[in-house]
């Protein structure tokens, strides 16, 4: 079974770095650019890691780990 993991950021090149270091692997990466996206993956049990470059973000990290963790302990 594939294993997902979802990486919310901006930065596109950060983005394609992190899915060459991921490429021969037997998992899937998944770019979130919303809040709410996220929360909707989070919420289906759908990954089993979350990237998160609080940088780019629009959101304050704190806020946006404490509405993950509401849904789903899945390390960050």
């Amino acid at each position: 079974m594939e294993k997902n993991i979802l990486m919310m950021s901006d930065d596109r090149k950060l983005f394609d770095e992190i899915e060459k270091y991921f490429e021969h692997q037997v998992m899937n990466l998944c770019s979130l650019c919303s809040m709410e996206e996220a929360i909707y993956k989070i919420q289906l049990n759908e990954c089993c890691l979350i990237i998160l470059d609080l940088v780019s973000m629009k959101y304050s990290g704190d806020d946006l780990i404490i509405m993950m963790r509401k849904y789903n302990p899945v390390p960050i």
